[in-house]
């Protein structure tokens, strides 16, 4: 792992550009699991499309494997309500798909 010193050395070494939502027209976030994107870039999501951007959002999976021992029909249980609660998170920060 690597020591908090070493990542806020790097940051101090490196200026990160402002991020200004109003100057794009679409963002595309990429997700590993539900709930990914309402974490690390929810903020980001609400104000580009409060600017007008264009959302794509990308979720690689349902999170239907974070329980091994459900059978078939609980992981597709699962998937749904993981599916309803990102819309339902997505819509709270005022982003509609």
């Amino acid at each position: 792992m690597t020591p908090v010193e070493d990542w806020s050395a790097a940051l101090r070494q490196r200026r990160l550009p402002t991020f200004d939502p109003a100057a794009h027209d679409h963002l595309v976030v990429l997700a590993a699991h539900p709930d990914d994107e309402t974490l690390g870039a929810g903020g980001c999501l609400r104000a580009a499309h409060r600017a007008g951007a264009r959302v794509t959002l990308v979720v690689a999976t349902d999170g239907e494997a974070a329980y091994p021992g459900l059978d078939s029909a609980g992981r597709g249980a699962l998937a749904g309500a993981r599916r309803a609660e990102l819309h339902a998170a997505l819509a709270e920060g005022g982003v509609q798909l």
